[in-house]
């Protein structure tokens, strides 16, 4: 109820600004607030009209080129996004949440170190800004600075101690750490501060997994995935400690999932290949494989596990194509040329199948 109230109440301010528009539209505020209310409803391209209005009349009217780029980082253009951030700073250098906005955007285009030198500059301005203390522990975590990022997150619980996204991050953080007992108590803490966080369950799930508590696990993947059913990998790494439990059924079951949301991740292909191999399921293996194949040509196992399920049908032709295959993609494959070997030798091969066993054998002993 509340959230539609909220609803509601943006709507209700976005009638209210229009008529003040249809009085004023030379009022530079008055659109940026209705852009406002449009950023706030997730109305982006409509936003960026209102504030393109707003600057046309306030030329040096930072907020909105601010809030402008917040609408295109929203939709993904970061880059426009940086060039508003700049104007903003370029206006008001001094602008703390300027600084860790044009943080974000870069670390969205894969420039972790840039981001924290905004970061760096944000928390110059306002050392108690929490949530630049965040972002730069996430920054942090990209570069592997684990420790360091551990401390980010410590300040920032330490400036807001119902701060959800901070227990969040230091939990990532911990796990990255195997460090699984306290992950789960961040984690704990982040769910309690923000019950409908999707991630939080994940990443408890995952570190209650790697502690083999395999049953509390999938509670928090079941969670995770009643939270938001469209992320493939909740549904995969419940697959994955299904797996674990040897509930073989339910893991290609999950896998399936995965695959529904994402048909084009060969690994999850693969995978799931690799559990119908297990349960027997030979052709339904081989047709895995084949995707994956199809997904991503030059990954050695694919070919390797492909053969493998062939040797299981029998096909000691389509085996030995395969092996030769994975050994053509990697050729320091031990495992191949001995299974290979195999199949000539069943083949009556054996001069063959002894040279495969020779050059395994010495890849093995090192």
């Amino acid at each position: 109820m509340t959230n539609q109230r909220s609803s509601i109440v943006r709507q209700l301010a976005q009638e209210i600004l229009a008529q003040g528009i249809s009085i004023n539209p030379d009022y530079a505020f008055t659109n940026y607030y209705r852009g406002n209310a449009k950023l706030d409803l997730g109305d982006f391209e409509a936003a960026i009209e209102d504030f393109d209005r707003s600057i046309s009349i306030n030329p040096d009217y930072a907020p909105a080129y601010l809030n402008r780029g917040i609408a295109k980082s929203e939709l993904s253009d970061h880059t426009a996004a940086i060039a508003d951030y700049d104007r903003a700073i370029s206006i008001n250098p001094n602008y703390a949440l300027a600084y860790n906005n044009r943080g974000n955007a870069k670390r969205d285009l894969g420039d972790p170190a840039a981001a924290i030198a905004d970061y760096d500059r944000a928390i110059s301005i306002d050392p108690d800004y929490a949530i630049a203390y965040c972002n730069r522990g996430n920054a942090k975590g990209d570069l592997d600075d684990i420790a360091a990022a551990i401390d980010d997150f410590d300040r920032a619980i330490s400036i807001d101690p119902d701060y959800a996204d901070a227990y969040y991050g230091r939990g990532l953080a911990k796990s990255n750490l195997d460090y699984h007992a306290g992950a789960i108590t961040d984690f704990d803490q982040a769910i309690s501060l923000n019950p409908n966080d999707a991630d939080a369950y994940y990443g408890r799930g995952l570190a209650n997994g790697n502690l083999g508590y395999h049953a509390d696990a999938i509670t928090d993947f079941d969670q995770a995935i009643t939270l938001d059913p469209s992320n493939s990998m909740y549904y995969f790494f419940r697959g994955d400690t299904k797996y674990a439990k040897g509930d073989f059924d339910g893991t290609i079951a999950d896998f399936s999932l995965a695959i529904a949301l994402n048909p084009n991740y060969a690994d999850l292909r693969y995978l799931r290949g690799v559990v119908k191999h297990i349960v027997g399921d030979f052709d339904g293996a081989i047709l895995d494989f084949d995707r994956a194949i199809a997904l991503d040509h030059s990954t050695s196992v694919y070919y390797y596990s492909r053969g493998s399920a062939k040797h299981g049908m029998g096909d000691l032709d389509g085996t030995i194509a395969d092996y030769s295959l994975a050994i053509a993609l990697d050729p320091s494959n031990a495992d191949a040329y001995i299974s290979r070997g195999e199949a000539k030798e069943a083949k009556g091969d054996f001069v063959g199948s002894n040279e495969d066993f020779s050059i395994g054998n010495a890849l093995h002993a090192g």
